[in-house]
């Protein structure tokens, strides 16, 4: 009795697999083009359970791909028909700058990925020297970023009364107050062909 069990339970999971595998492989090969018309649709998300990461996915048939990568830190999609696997510290952000007098901040971002990234949005997170939270705002960055590449970005201050400067800066000669920055990425798109 518990032999024919374990087969049977076999049986069941070899279905369950061809299935799953079945439904995925018809979602990669439907066309974008019925009736000879163009059929926009959204963003197609398989979520996995696993047990290392919590990652995603992805399968899209628009021209662009955009990954909400503050769900999870890694996320495998599917680009040109191939799968691939995007990791969020893959994006580095460096050289933060913004003096006193300043009505700019200028950072750089590292695309160590394996796409050339479209547009990007970031939180930036403001904190005195206490760590205590001065300020908070999402940007979105639309600039074309190639994999391997490094783009440095200027950006409009959070700071319009001109009252902090990044602690790291030149120390003003008036008496002004130091802060520290925080880089979180909250999503990324990129062309999918």
């Amino acid at each position: 009795m518990t032999h024919e069990y374990h087969i049977n339970y076999c049986i069941r999971q070899y279905l369950r697999t061809t299935t799953a595998i079945i439904v995925i492989m018809m979602g990669l090969f439907t066309t974008d083009f019925a009736y000879g018309k163009k059929i926009k649709q959204s963003l197609k998300v398989i979520k996995r359970e696993n047990s290392i990461n919590d990652s995603c996915l992805i399968i899209s048939r628009s021209n662009t791909i955009e990954i909400d990568t503050a769900k999870s830190d890694s996320i495998t999609f599917i680009k040109d028909g191939e799968p691939y696997l995007f990791i969020s510290q893959s994006i580095r952000f460096a050289g933060y700058d913004k003096t006193l007098n300043s009505s700019k901040e200028s950072f750089l971002v590292l695309n160590e990925s394996l796409v050339d990234i479209k547009s990007m949005t970031i939180r930036l997170t403001y904190k005195d020297m206490s760590d205590r939270m001065l300020h908070s705002r999402k940007i979105t960055v639309e600039e074309e970023i190639p994999h391997g590449e490094t783009r440095k970005i200027d950006v409009s201050s959070w700071d319009t009364q001109k009252t902090f400067y990044y602690y790291r800066s030149i120390p003003p000669k008036r008496d002004a107050a130091p802060y520290k920055i925080t880089f979180s990425l909250l999503s990324i798109s990129f062309d999918s062909n």
